[in-house]
């Protein structure tokens, strides 16, 4: 029997490829959909609205600078 192969798509997949283009070497960018569901546990550094290649809108961004114990 084969192996099975799993490929992640959709709109979330885009934009955290997105995300992750922007992102300067050694640094986590969070977008705001994931921000919002960690904001408590994270510490991060509002960067500001990003245009993503190939989305409409513009979303936050933040980066990542530690979690929360």
């Amino acid at each position: 029997e084969g192996a099975w192969t799993f490929t992640a798509t959709g709109p979330t997949t885009n934009v955290a490829a997105r995300v992750q283009a922007i992102a300067k070497p050694g640094k986590v960018l969070l977008a705001a959909a994931t921000y919002a569901l960690m904001q408590d546990r994270v510490r991060v550094k509002p960067l500001g609205v990003a245009s993503l290649k190939g989305r409409a809108q513009s979303i936050e961004v933040y980066e990542l600078h530690g979690v929360v114990p």
